[in-house]
């Protein structure tokens, strides 16, 4: 019984215009719960791994002969009822390209969670888990690292990894780095031992007055709420603002930053960690904290810790979809029989 699916769908009368002018309508919103006719009854069902490339025709056309049973695969699959978008798996051209698109213009580089103080600010190394950041803010903050004179914009912080995401890094004089490709550039910045961030007003003082002072405005927002947190969490040294040695901003902008090791910053964000864990002697995954990791790094403590990427926990995520139920080919003219007298009655 290969048939379009929605011709045997239910029609109703309806009154388009409220005047009494009925037209006849399929009634696409009725549904058949599967449960009726024995979902569970394992003869009539099997599993197939979706292959790359296929879609839910080529499955039904390699299953039953014919493309038209592609409605049994979301009958059958909760995962398929509310569309293909993120429940079919991606074919290996498409899962790269969603790669790409995704992580490949992100890099990405950890943090030390830590909050070192020192006689000179200069030398202090701040956490920046408790720098505030949102999208008001974020267009107008770079990560500089002054060692390399490049910038890159922040595109968020991950606090579960202790990761900062950034992208666009560039020299901040026009003329550095001649030649220099894009993974140059990210290389280059994160081989860095220390970063600071910076205020970048994209406006003309002269030319673009309400808009420049607006973004200063803003600035002095942001870094009010900086030294808010600051005020509690570095109290030794947050006193060189209130006894007027540094103002606000001089102590917000001169706070170093600083990955642990260059073992935990990625050029491509896909490479970047995800979830870090080891393993015992019987082959038994125990999943890490980073800050865990982190500290043992810092501390000089040997780590044996290994990490998914990105990338692995993404083609894992499409992996699992692979595996679909489907109607035996022997019994799927029986199931559409019944699939379509549950729906019509």
């Amino acid at each position: 019984m290969a048939t379009n699916f929605f011709s045997q769908f239910p029609s109703l009368a309806y009154d388009i215009d409220g005047e009494g002018s009925y037209v006849k309508l399929t009634d696409i919103s009725r549904t058949a719960d599967i449960t009726t006719f024995n979902e569970d009854k394992v003869s009539y069902y099997t599993y197939y791994e979706v292959n790359d490339g296929d879609r839910p025709d080529t499955v039904s056309q390699l299953l039953y002969g014919t493309p038209e049973y592609y409605w049994s695969l979301f009958v059958l699959n909760d995962s398929l009822k509310a569309g293909l978008n993120n429940a079919w798996p991606l074919s290996n051209l498409d899962f790269e390209a969603m790669i790409a698109n995704e992580y490949d213009k992100y890099s990405a580089l950890t943090i030390s969670p830590v909050l070192q103080s020192a006689n000179d600010i200069q030398q202090q190394h701040s956490d920046f888990s408790i720098i505030p950041l949102n999208e008001t803010y974020l267009p107008y903050l770079r990560l500089a690292s002054p060692e390399t004179g490049l910038l890159a914009n922040i595109a968020f912080y991950d606090r579960r990894l202790l990761q900062l995401v950034i992208y666009d890094v560039k020299p901040s004089n026009a003329g550095s780095y001649p030649n220099a490709t894009s993974l140059d550039l990210r290389n280059a910045f994160l081989s860095s031992n220390e970063y600071i961030i910076q205020w970048i007003n994209p406006y003309n003082s002269l030319t673009e007055t309400v808009l420049y002072n607006a973004c200063q405005s803003l600035k002095a927002q942001w870094v009010d709420l900086v030294a808010l947190t600051f005020e509690t969490a570095d109290v030794s040294n947050y006193s060189s603002v209130a006894n007027g040695s540094l103002t606000k901003e001089q102590y917000v902008f001169n706070k170093r930053y600083m990955c642990p090791s260059v073992e935990y910053s990625w050029p491509y964000y896909r490479n970047a960690a995800y979830q870090y864990y080891t393993t015992d002697s019987e082959d038994v995954i125990n999943y890490e904290n980073a800050y865990d990791v982190i500290m043992a790094v810092i501390g000089g403590t040997q780590i044996f810790s290994t990490s998914i990427s990105y990338y692995e926990k993404e083609q894992l995520e499409n992996d699992g979809k692979r595996k679909i139920k489907v109607v035996r080919p022997d019994k799927i003219r029986d199931f559409s029989r019944t699939y379509f007298t549950v729906l019509n009655s």
